[in-house]
């Protein structure tokens, strides 16, 4: 167990119902070869996860919010965090903007470790 520095409390408490503190990226990948896809790029990842434990760890909160959160060992699982969806056909830079624009506001779920990706595909 061991407590969530003091910044990132801070994103914590500036969530409301409406306003989020989570951020986001995108990054368009053009994959070398044809093997590479979904499922190897989840494989490793989650090979990788080991690398920074932190990133299965999910929040306990203490009670009464006399203190800051931890971070506590939570029952991982790859699947709840990496997610498979397609833009739009024809899939143009337009519909990759209005799809991500939608996905970002989403809140995160406490229960789980604070993260997601989505692997977009169908992209011209």
């Amino acid at each position: 167990m061991e407590q969530i520095p003091g910044s990132d409390a801070v994103f914590l408490a500036l969530e409301t119902p409406t306003t989020h503190a989570h951020i986001g990226a995108v990054a368009i990948v053009s994959p070398s070869s044809e093997s590479f896809g979904f499922e190897r790029f989840c494989a490793t990842l989650e090979e990788r996860m080991k690398l920074a434990p932190r990133f299965t760890k999910k929040l306990r909160e203490v009670p009464l919010g006399l203190d800051r959160p931890y971070f506590v060992e939570a029952d991982f699982d790859i699947t709840n965090h990496v997610r498979r969806i397609a833009v739009p056909s024809p899939g143009s830079l337009r519909d990759l903007a209005e799809l991500v624009g939608a996905l970002v506001p989403a809140k995160l779920d406490r229960r789980q470790p604070l993260w997601e990706m989505w692997w977009i595909e169908g992209l011209e």
